[in-house]
């Protein structure tokens, strides 16, 4: 069931990403809706929770060893398609509501006002908002208005500090992993993941600043679920051709966090 899925997804996907620095803003949100329709329609037919599904498609969650269909669409993509389905009927409204968009970038950055109960605009501001992003000003100045309103609405006060509600699902990752190993470690046990542990152990050090060599992982198929989501997020972040991903995500999670976790792992698998 989920290669069928991930079969129908790819062909949108790969369409989406080699074209999307060319491709219409409009129709890079029509392909994002195509996506998070296969995805709504499967989660309506299956007994599974978005986050489990997005880590099942996410195909470097299963190891070098299985020979599955896989996919490497972020979990973060595929939620952010999930959220375009849900805030329009279908493409056609895209395309009414933003028959002259600039910038992905700047609707990316409208999302809140388009599907937050709590932030959602409606009547005059809606329109205000759909007439700005679809205006002939300039991305930049379309980009500074939009600022302006999250600070005001929302009360994003950093910009350094935008989109890093998209980590949210790694966060979480992080705090259950670390108190689960903060447990192993107040009992006086050993991991019984020894030879994992100390991998991640040293990938953690190594994402507590830029330029350090990091060091493959493979996930194991038996391990708990809060072993496979943290396995799973150190290989998103490891695994990125750039250190911007990690930089906001040492944003979320305190850096030193990350060396405090890095020394309980070692000191439980080398007990």
């Amino acid at each position: 069931m989920i290669n069928k899925l991930i079969d129908q997804i790819n062909p949108i996907y790969n369409e989406y990403r080699e074209n999307r620095s060319h491709i219409a803003p409009n129709l890079s949100i029509c392909l994002m809706y195509d996506i998070g329709d296969f995805l709504n329609k499967y989660l309506s037919q299956n007994d599974i929770k978005p986050h489990n599904l997005y880590r099942k498609i996410y195909g470097r969650s299963e190891g070098s060893f299985d020979n599955t269909k896989k996919s490497y669409i972020t979990r973060e993509f595929l939620g952010r398609c999930f959220r375009i389905r849900n805030m329009f009927s279908d493409k056609e409204e895209i395309m009414s509501k933003f028959p002259s968009l600039g910038s992905f970038t700047n609707f990316r950055e409208s999302m809140p006002f388009f599907d937050n109960d709590k932030y959602k605009f409606e009547g005059d501001e809606l329109n205000k908002l759909l007439s700005l992003l679809n205006s002939d000003l300039s991305n930049k100045k379309i980009h500074s208005v939009i600022k302006k309103l999250q600070k005001d609405k929302i009360g994003i006060k950093n910009d350094r500090k935008q989109r890093l509600n998209d980590y949210d699902v790694y966060k979480k990752s992080f705090v259950d992993f670390y108190n689960k190993v903060y447990k192993i470690k107040l009992e006086g046990e050993k991991a019984s993941e020894s030879d994992l542990y100390l991998k991640l152990s040293k990938n953690l050090s190594a994402m507590c600043s830029d330029g350090i060599q990091y060091t493959p992982i493979e996930i194991p198929k038996n391990i708990d679920e809060i072993d496979r989501d943290f396995c799973e997020m150190i290989d998103f972040f490891t695994s990125r051709k750039t250190f911007v991903e990690i930089r906001r995500f040492r944003k979320v999670i305190d850096v030193n966090r990350f060396s405090i976790l890095s020394e309980y792992l070692y000191e439980i698998a080398t007990l």
